[in-house]
């Protein structure tokens, strides 16, 4: 299954994906393939808010290598036109915050601010 979330835009990356539920979200977690002889990583992401402008925020944690590294996303989501009458999904990327290393704050949002709460980790 493509995907491109927490990489470059037009990146797609391949992996098996799963959904589990965590203190009351879902959570989809992705064991991803980053090519021939390279380490495997791990992503999971959350739904946290849709702002009145209709841009999705979702949490994100991103493994592999030397830590943890969390960040939240904006997201655009549009239907395009792919050909006459056939049509897709397409998120994307609008902007983004990084947590840093080993970052596990619960993440809100209340209608104008989002918020990191304390780290749990």
């Amino acid at each position: 299954m493509p995907s491109s979330a927490g990489q470059s835009p037009g990146t797609d990356l391949y992996g098996e994906f799963s959904t589990d539920h965590v203190e009351g979200s879902a959570w989809v977690r992705g064991r991803l393939d980053m090519g021939p002889g390279e380490p495997r990583s791990t992503i999971r992401f959350a739904h946290v808010a849709t702002t009145q402008a209709g841009t999705e925020l979702v949490q994100c944690y991103r493994s592999g290598g030397s830590g943890v590294f969390g960040y939240v996303s904006a997201l655009g989501v549009t239907k395009e036109e792919v050909l006459v009458g056939r049509y897709r999904i397409a998120l994307k990327i609008l902007g983004g915050a990084g947590l840093g290393d080993g970052s596990f704050g619960r993440i809100h949002y209340d209608g104008r601010l989002l918020g990191v709460g304390p780290d749990r980790g």
